[in-house]
């Protein structure tokens, strides 16, 4: 049975926000303080969703803003906004180092500016 929306549904869950900068999941200006404010303002979310996944041969300050300046941006608002509860960060397992044992978060090792060349994951470990 396909999920749909009711009024009951918006009841419990409100409005929970997809954002994203650019590439499979969608676009929405997340490195953009003043539109993030506008969202919150206006939707009042109870729960915040954040997935970016910029291609990683983007130049210039791609993939700084919609990885690091975006999530810092989303953060400060959802703790701002008296209605949101809680938030969701999607990440990458390219951000760590690779391993052949199980990683937990206390064990695994995130790629930095001096570890790895690649701008996509170093920014992504970044905003981890």
């Amino acid at each position: 049975m396909a999920a749909t929306a009711t009024k009951d549904s918006t009841k419990i869950f409100g409005t929970v926000p997809i954002t994203g900068d650019c590439g499979f999941l969608g676009a929405a200006v997340i490195a953009n303080d003043a539109t993030v404010a506008a969202l919150f303002e206006q939707s009042q979310p109870r729960t915040v969703i954040h997935t970016s996944s910029p291609g990683n041969t983007s130049g210039g300050d791609i993939p700084q803003r919609p990885n690091v300046d975006g999530p810092k941006i989303l953060v400060k608002h959802t703790k701002a906004c008296k209605e949101t509860r809680g938030s969701v960060y999607t990440s990458s397992n390219s951000t760590q180092r690779p391993s052949q044992k199980l990683l937990t978060d206390d064990k695994a090792q995130l790629w930095d500016e001096t570890t790895y060349n690649n701008r996509h994951m170093r920014t992504k470990a970044a905003a981890d």
